[in-house]
């Protein structure tokens, strides 16, 4: 019976410092973070799966137009098939933009946020891209990045740089190159709150980087009263842990 016991308070407290430690899932502040939605933009007939940004693209929640411009792409060509090149992190659609030289594209999102609160950003990328001859371009060395950055309403702006993975660079491209990697970034509001700007800016000479399933969620951070309950919960487990191993005495 001391046993079971033991069990279930520990699976409790588990339960409970998972619950505490974990982002408010399924609340986005973004709009349209898999880039699902849009309107415009060119298809060539030499690049089926890619929506090019010809000054008509339109992807609500974001500006598009950071550097030279940035573009959707599809995992789907236009019959319905596949893409041999592209495949979705989430949804049908992502982003990308490239870089070359000291010309840098990316796209941005302003959204809003509560005082003194703590959020989460995610995403996932990867590397690669095709240009107009149908080759693939990336420079499978220096690799590239994108510089995500975070203005407004915070205590001061926030700002890193995630580099893409050069194992999941495919120099052939005679195969799908979109092997994605997610990445976090947490950061917290001024005591005021207001609106906050999301930038990506694309790093890498001659190089193109992808993005998809861009969410920002509000981090579950306790009360105090509630971070005292899962302490006392803690070391209520080892006393429990401790009178087991010397029998049990005093104990029901």
């Amino acid at each position: 019976m001391m046993a079971r016991r033991t069990e279930f308070t520990g699976i409790v407290v588990a339960i409970a410092i998972t619950c505490w430690i974990a982002p408010a899932h399924g609340v986005n502040l973004l709009t349209n973070g898999s880039f699902e939605i849009w309107s415009g933009g060119y298809t060539p007939t030499t690049q089926p799966d890619r929506i090019f940004n010809d000054l008509t693209l339109s992807v609500p929640g974001w500006n598009f137009a950071i550097g030279l411009s940035s573009d959707i792409y599809r995992d789907k060509n236009a019959t319905g098939a596949q893409s041999s090149y592209y495949d979705a992190a989430h949804g049908d659609y992502l982003a990308g933009s490239g870089s070359f030289q000291t010309t840098h594209e990316g796209i941005s999102q302003t959204f809003t946020v509560a005082p003194n609160t703590t959020y989460q950003l995610s995403f996932e990328m990867a590397p690669g891209g095709l240009n107009y001859s149908g080759s693939w371009i990336e420079n499978a060395t220096l690799g590239s990045s994108w510089l995500v950055e975070l203005t407004g309403a915070l205590p001061s702006a926030v700002s890193n740089t995630f580099n893409t993975n050069l194992a999941h660079f495919n120099a052939t491209g005679t195969t799908n190159p979109l092997a994605w990697t997610p990445q976090t970034l947490s950061f917290t509001s001024n005591a005021v709150g207001g609106s906050v700007l999301l930038k990506f800016t694309a790093f890498g000479d001659l190089t193109h980087v992808f993005l998809d399933n861009v969410v920002v969620e509000r981090m579950v951070v306790p009360e105090p009263g509630v971070a005292g309950l899962l302490l006392a919960g803690t070391v209520g487990l080892g006393v429990v842990r401790r009178l087991h191993r010397g029998g049990g005495r005093g104990i029901a």
